[in-house]
């Protein structure tokens, strides 16, 4: 059960790479590169004598283009997304990671073994 919800959220996800027009392989460098030409081509600047349909959907494909560059443009973020998760799992894991950055005593994480101290004969 689980797992169908899981895969309705995974195709209900944007395609950003697509939205970017950009391969899956693409650097940071091209995403941003990338973002900048598709997001001129949507900016509200250029809704000028358009009819308000057409301006709701620039609008909404620029936001989408903004949340590409956020997440395709960071490591962690692009990874969480390339796995299968959508923006706002992405968003929940890497609030949980800065958390437990900046709370060092939060060993929650099945504790015990303190690290690699192994010592090799």
């Amino acid at each position: 059960m689980e797992q169908a919800s899981k895969e309705k959220r995974r195709l209900a996800r944007p395609d950003y790479y697509a939205l970017l027009a950009v391969p899956k392989v693409a650097s940071e460098v091209e995403i941003k590169h990338a973002y900048k030409q598709r997001a001129l081509e949507v900016h509200p600047d250029r809704h000028a004598g358009k009819e308000p349909a057409e301006i709701a959907a620039m609008t909404e494909r620029f936001k989408l283009l903004g949340e590409a560059l956020e997440l395709l443009a960071d490591g962690m973020k692009r990874k969480l997304y390339d796995e299968g998760f959508d923006k706002a799992a992405i968003m929940e894991r890497v609030e949980a990671a800065e958390r437990a950055a900046r709370d060092p005593h939060g060993h929650r994480r099945g504790g015990g073994g303190g690290g690699g101290h192994h010592h090799h004969h």
